[in-house]
């Protein structure tokens, strides 16, 4: 790596640890803000290279967990946003769209039963009670098959800003950096 790109990623690194932790003392934005790091590799992936964008996960990833309060905030960035930058680099690269999407679709439902499964280890049995939608109780079955549906289409629908964004940073900002 070059000093240069050493010290941009550095940068970026600096701004999404400084953003997680706010997402931990602002508790009504957190999932928005750590939606919004799990772009910033995307500066670098773009920039650079996919390897320097798994540099800079894995730097904010162990930063994360030794700095931030809540680290459900940085599980949420290393489960299922921080290194999708890389694979949806990887992923588009097979230039089939319905491929992509049937291979993103199913990455995130894999990354969100680790991520159940990792909070069901950390919080216990106990965080699969009192589940309710609109004040209605719903069995955790039923909560938890709407939670993979609704999901999906909000992964989709963050995949599709994602790739508005990634645009932009192309066409407008790429000079600048």
């Amino acid at each position: 790596m070059k000093t240069r790109q050493i010290a941009f990623t550095a940068l970026i690194a600096a701004l999404s640890v400084l953003i997680l932790y706010l997402s931990s003392v602002m508790p009504t934005t957190r999932l928005a803000m750590v939606a919004f790091v799990g772009i910033l590799p995307a500066i670098i992936v773009e920039k650079y290279s996919v390897p320097s964008g798994f540099i800079l996960y894995a730097v904010v990833s162990l930063l994360s967990l030794l700095i931030i309060p809540s680290k459900g905030n940085a599980i949420l960035y290393i489960v299922l946003f921080g290194h999708y930058p890389m694979f949806k680099s990887l992923i588009e690269r097979l230039d089939k769209l319905w491929v992509e999407w049937v291979i993103k679709v199913s990455l995130f439902n894999v990354l969100l039963t680790v991520f159940l499964l990792i909070n069901l280890a950390i919080l216990g049995p106990g965080i699969l009670m009192g589940i309710q939608i609109v004040g209605i109780s719903l069995p955790v079955w039923l909560a938890v098959v709407l939670l993979y549906i609704f999901g999906s289409i909000v992964f989709v629908i963050y995949d599709i800003g994602f790739t508005r964004l990634i645009g932009l940073f192309i066409e407008r900002l790429a000079k600048w950096l």
